[in-house]
């Protein structure tokens, strides 16, 4: 299937539709270097095509991910404010729909105090941080 029929019958291909071979991955989407929010996105919603497809990704599709992901993660580090400790929990509780009460459970405390850590009110613990690393499978580094 050639790139233009990807393009014309789909905003987003689906993995099984993105080409097999490097240079044809190039001419859907050519991997630059990020300027700008509008790069940013485009470059985003191409990675987000491989994501979770990683076993099934042969070598050409694998470097090109990963190209993308690097390139994305430049990005980010460069663009995005740090965030504090705080932000970063509400944000990955908003991305996942996970609410206070559902987070209080997660870790095995009362309703309340799950409102509390999200409001900020109450820190999350070392014990805390690990049951969310588990569960979220993330780098207790992202707590820190």
């Amino acid at each position: 299937m050639k790139i233009t029929e990807i393009k014309k019958r789909t905003k987003n291909p689906t993995f099984d539709q993105l080409p097999q071979s490097y240079e044809a991955l190039c001419m859907l989407h050519l991997p630059r270097p990020i300027h700008d929010r509008y790069d940013y996105k485009d470059t985003v919603m191409m990675a987000d095509q491989f994501a979770g497809f990683e076993e099934k990704m042969n070598e050409d599709q694998h470097d090109y991910f990963d190209l993308l992901s690097g390139l994305i993660a430049d990005y980010e580090a460069i663009e995005s404010p740090k965030r504090t400790r705080q932000e970063r929990l509400q944000h990955l509780l908003s991305e996942s729909g996970i609410s206070a009460s559902k987070l209080a459970g997660i870790l095995g405390l009362e309703r309340s105090v799950g409102v509390r850590i999200v409001n900020g009110s109450r820190n999350l613990t070392l014990e805390h941080v690990c049951k969310l690393s588990k569960y979220f499978e993330l780098d207790i580094g992202f707590f820190a």
